[in-house]
C-alpha cells in the first residue's frame, strides 16, 4: 500500500495507549466541596417572584392567528413590544378569571 506524504506527520498518527489513558479526566466527586458551595451561594441572586412559562403546542384556527398577528402589528406600530404569546396568555388569564367570577 502506498503512503501519502502526510503519513509520517505527527498530526495524522494515532496516540499511544499510554497517552490516551493519561489524558483521561478524573472522576467527579459526588459531594460538593466547601469552596464550591461557598462560591455558588455568593453568586446566587434572589429573582423576583414571577410566573414560570412552559411551552405547549396548541392548535388554533387560521382566522384566530391572523387576528393575533394583526393585534401584534398594531401594538408594535404604537411602540409597544408584544408577542403572540403575551396576547394569548393575557386572554387566557381574562377568560379564567371570568370563569372564576361566574
Amino acid at each position: 500500500m502506498k503512503k501519502s506524504g502526510l503519513a509520517d506527520s505527527p498530526f495524522f498518527q494515532a496516540p499511544s495507549s499510554q497517552e490516551v489513558f493519561s489524558s483521561a479526566t478524573p472522576e467527579r466527586k459526588s459531594e460538593p466541596t466547601e469552596i464550591r458551595s461557598d462560591m455558588r451561594s455568593e453568586k446566587r441572586t434572589v429573582l423576583p417572584a414571577h410566573r414560570l412559562s412552559r411551552r405547549y403546542s396548541f392548535e388554533f384556527y387560521d382566522d384566530q392567528i391572523q387576528t393575533l398577528k394583526r393585534l401584534k402589528f398594531e401594538a408594535e406600530s404604537q411602540g409597544q413590544r408584544l408577542s403572540l404569546s403575551d396576547i394569548v396568555r393575557e386572554a387566557l388569564d381574562r377568560y379564567l378569571q371570568h370563569l372564576k367570577s361566574s
